[in-house]
């Protein structure tokens, strides 16, 4: 049974409100072909871990990678100037996917989807009869794997995800099924050897991202017509703390897009999450609406919850993180909407008494007709990818043209007046 949330109120965490200015440090544009960079884990000494992943043969500099199936996993280290390192490849006979990537200490954890035998590490590891295994693969400084193991879940690639704690234990969650309309997740806690911990089965429920914060993992999650913000126990796995945003139904139909939530950053005894949803949503009896699938804040503690709108228009979250005492979020704007200066292309949001929106690559349309009108550039590429945030800077993976023929990697630097 899912527990009713807390009672809802407008006091959010008392955050310094400054100015934040956004600049891009360096782009690394890759044109075809190349690999799919899709997960960046910076690094404490200012450099990062990139995976992505690829089919057939690709370039990257003077290195050339081909497959060994179908598709394969690649992994680079770029150091904090935009130069990429030798990569290493991972891979076999089927499909590979890296599911997560997530820094600790001086190298980074890879959790790799794949649908076949896969070798890593000197281990072979392979399905058994099931539809996918999770190998989660300790990965040194350079991006090379020094060890790896099966994480027991089979899971679906589109629902990994994974955080670190502070002993360099792993909490993954998963889907147990491919079943689309009938999700059956868990979260399982393991050790860098992949000795369980405990497992949490969590039922019909899907989980979006996950972030360690203290003694606690705070889950995204969400159901049939809510989104959730949980805190779970990290010893445990037991779930108490929840914050649920509801969707009104009609003819047991959704009146509006459920949309989503990203993993929640910390801010004193809060958490801070971006969402999305379309149309109306309820908070503990409390209803907000919205034109679009519109961004959203939802900032939950023991005192209550409260509903803070970003913007009228169509966005999906791109990746969050900390930059000192502030919560940043990365946000793609699909469809601009309200207010008139926000147009389509990636932004960031930085968490305060009123959130600020920094554009960092933007494209406008000269007339409403959006799909066939002429556009004009406003500011640069990409206009898409997942991001991750360093302690001064945020990092990009992703397009840098609508065709996302051309990939890229960016170093944006962050600074507060």
């Amino acid at each position: 049974m899912i527990e009713k949330p807390s009672t809802v109120t407008e006091s959010a965490p008392p955050p310094v409100n400054k100015t934040w200015q956004a600049t891009e440090a360096w782009r690394l544009e890759l044109p075809a072909p190349s690999p799919s960079f899709n997960r960046v884990a910076p690094l404490a000494d200012g450099s990062a871990l990139v995976a992505s992943y690829f089919e057939g043969s690709v370039s990257v500099g003077e290195a050339t990678f081909t497959s060994r199936g179908n598709e394969d996993v690649v992994v680079h280290r770029i150091s904090a100037d935009g130069k990429l390192g030798r990569g290493t490849q991972l891979g076999g006979a089927t499909f590979d996917a890296p599911a997560a990537l997530v820094a600790h200490g001086d190298g980074a954890y890879l959790a790799i989807q794949s649908s076949g035998a896969i070798t890593i590490a000197g281990k072979t590891f392979a399905p058994d009869g099931k539809q996918s295994v999770v190998a989660l693969v300790t990965l040194d400084h350079d991006g090379s794997p020094t060890a790896a193991c099966l994480i027991d879940i089979d899971a679906a690639d589109y629902t990994v995800q994974m955080t670190v704690l502070a002993d360099h234990d792993v909490v993954i969650s998963a889907d147990e099924t491919r079943e689309i309309l009938k999700p059956s997740s868990v979260l399982v806690r393991a050790g860098a050897d992949c000795t369980q911990r405990w497992r949490m089965p969590l039922g019909g429920i899907r989980v979006s991202a996950l972030a360690a914060a203290g003694d606690d993992v705070i889950a995204s999650a969400s159901g049939d017509d809510w989104l959730g913000l949980w805190r779970v126990d990290a010893a445990t796995g037991k779930i108490g703390l929840k914050h649920q945003l509801t969707k009104p139904t009609v003819g047991g139909m959704l009146a509006g897009d459920l949309g989503g939530l990203a993993q929640a950053q910390r801010l004193g005894d809060r958490d801070i999450a971006l969402g999305t949803t379309g149309g109306s949503a309820t908070l503990d009896g409390q209803t907000f609406t919205g034109k679009h699938l519109h961004p959203f804040l939802l900032a939950g503690g023991p005192q209550g919850a409260s509903y803070v709108p970003v913007a009228d228009v169509v966005a999906h979250v791109a990746g969050s993180g900390r930059i000192g005492e502030t919560a940043f979020f990365g946000m793609e704007v699909i469809h601009a909407g309200e207010p008139e200066d926000v147009h389509r292309g990636t932004y960031l949001i930085a968490f305060g008494t009123k959130p600020q929106l920094l554009p960092l690559y933007q494209y406008k349309y000269e007339d409403d007709d959006w799909e066939h009108a002429p556009k004009q550039v406003v500011r640069g590429q990409p206009i898409r990818g997942n991001v991750a945030f360093s302690d001064d800077a945020a990092w990009i993976a992703g397009a840098c043209d609508d065709a996302a023929k051309v990939r890229c990697i960016s170093k944006i630097a962050l600074s507060a007046k």
